[in-house]
């Protein structure tokens, strides 16, 4: 199963609301809202596979981000090998998480302005991102692997001056760097938990066509669903709530030389069996 999110253009939507449909052969079709949806996940999942009111006309709605706005994005850094090899980091002994924040969300073919402290231009992550099902506490992995409801694609655009700034002054500080105006690029599809093999999936990225990343979620240190109890175990996972799953080698802070996005500069973050979305590098206004 495949849902998509998406705002109709005549609709009336609450701050950051938006609609979920079910993506079929001949169309999308209108499910329910994303705050009803999150409300009760399990029930309207059942609704979806039997969904049949007819599909969106084209052009009469725009993507949008598939989680809810009170969603906890948690993302994962450093936990492909090969990314702590090229950026220098040992692995880490435990999951770290840090946080991003749902206002800096954008979808397919979105504007990405460049900070004016970021001289250097914006770098590029691609990530599996998992989506929360149900509510997990103190959970072990097997709890946690039954509560993901299922997966998107991701690209953790990062702004490594900033980024840079807070760690040599507080290690393991990633806010400002990591919270750009829309700079958490997401896809608007969620792929059903159990339509794909989410411990074998090639991801990557492309620059203006240039493959930049090329890996495989084999090369995870953790787990989605050993993540995922950990952060249970000093928080409230709740339905909608999302982690990115961190991301392969191929960044461009960690090739030499240095190479970033710049405004005119189109990227492609792309997830075999999930999709992709595509995000336009301007200058900030």
């Amino acid at each position: 199963m495949r849902l998509r999110s998406y705002r109709r253009h005549e609709a009336d939507y609450g701050l950051y609301d938006a609609d979920l449909g079910v993506v079929m052969s001949d169309g999308v079709r209108p499910l329910t809202r994303l705050s009803d949806f999150y409300a009760d996940p399990a029930s309207w999942q059942q609704r979806a596979a039997a969904c049949d009111a007819p599909p969106l006309s084209p052009g009469t709605f725009d993507l949008a981000p598939p989680v809810p706005p009170t969603a906890k994005l948690l993302c994962a850094a450093i936990n492909y090998r090969s990314h702590g090899e090229e950026t220098g980091f040992e692995p880490p002994k435990y999951p770290n998480l840090f946080a991003r924040w749902t206002a800096c969300l954008s979808t397919d073919g979105a504007e990405v302005p460049v900070p004016v402290d970021e001289h250097h231009g914006l770098d590029w992550e691609v990530e599996l991102a998992v989506i929360v099902g149900r509510p997990l506490y103190n959970a072990d992995a097997e709890q946690a692997q039954a509560a993901i409801l299922g997966y998107t694609v991701f690209n953790d655009i990062s702004g490594r001056v900033n980024q840079g700034r807070a760690n040599r002054q507080a290690k393991g500080q990633w806010a400002l760097g990591k919270n750009g105006d829309a700079s958490a690029a997401i896809g608007s599809d969620i792929v059903a938990a159990d339509a794909l093999d989410a411990d074998n999936l090639r991801l990557g990225t492309r620059l203006n066509g240039e493959t930049m990343q090329d890996g495989n979620t084999r090369d995870m240190i953790f787990g989605i669903a050993d993540m995922l109890a950990f952060a249970s175990r000093g928080l409230t996972l709740q339905p909608g709530d999302l982690l990115a799953t961190g991301t392969p080698a191929g960044v461009g802070v960690g090739r030499k030389p240095p190479r970033f996005m710049q405004p005119g500069d189109t990227v492609e973050a792309f997830v075999d069996g999930v999709g992709s979305v595509v995000s336009r590098i301007v200058a900030a206004e």
